[in-house]
């Protein structure tokens, strides 16, 4: 669920508890997590770092080297257009300019690559930190668990799912 969605079902809770009433207002329990902590504590997050680098690492370290040729080449150039005829200074010149458009091009093609497999891999953990949040506040009886970016003021500490979380998608990560 994106934030806007769980502010607005917090508030359609609260308002329809205290129309309820104050004993309808004391049965309404919400859990909190912060999933930013979450992601940088589960080993899964890293597990896809590391992923996606050794299937995308080949293809980075080519462009690094392009990058590090089409430099060369620029310092060579600069260095050697005094001693070079028009005619030669304009062919290098336009091959330089032939080779950083295709570097540029292969660079955009990487990075929307890897942006793709990124959203791919973040949209997997999404859905199983979801099923486990989910799994959680049914186990506790909660009404709403919240991010805690997600706009919410104040949560008593031990509404925080955060730890537990973790623990559990550690315990899962070992398997």
């Amino acid at each position: 669920m994106n934030i806007r969605l769980n502010i607005l079902i917090l508030i359609a809770a609260m308002i329809g508890a205290m129309w309820s009433g104050p004993a309808a207002a004391d049965r309404l329990k919400v859990g909190v997590v912060d999933l930013g902590e979450i992601f940088e504590s589960i080993p899964q997050g890293e597990r896809i770092s590391n992923r996606l680098e050794r299937e995308f690492g080949d293809r980075v370290a080519e462009i690094q080297r392009m990058e590090r040729q089409l430099e060369e080449r620029q310092r060579e150039l600069q260095r050697d257009e005094d001693i070079m005829s028009e005619a030669d200074l304009q062919a290098a010149i336009q091959d330089f300019q032939q080779r950083v458009g295709q570097m540029q091009q292969r660079s955009e093609q990487l990075s929307n690559e890897l942006q793709r497999r990124q959203r791919e891999e973040q949209n997997r953990l999404i859905s199983r930190l979801q099923e486990r949040i989910s799994e959680m506040a049914e186990n506790r009886d909660l009404d709403i668990v919240l991010d805690v970016s997600g706009g919410v003021i104040y949560a008593r500490d031990d509404m925080d799912l955060s730890r537990s979380v973790i623990d559990i998608m550690r315990d899962e990560a070992d398997d």
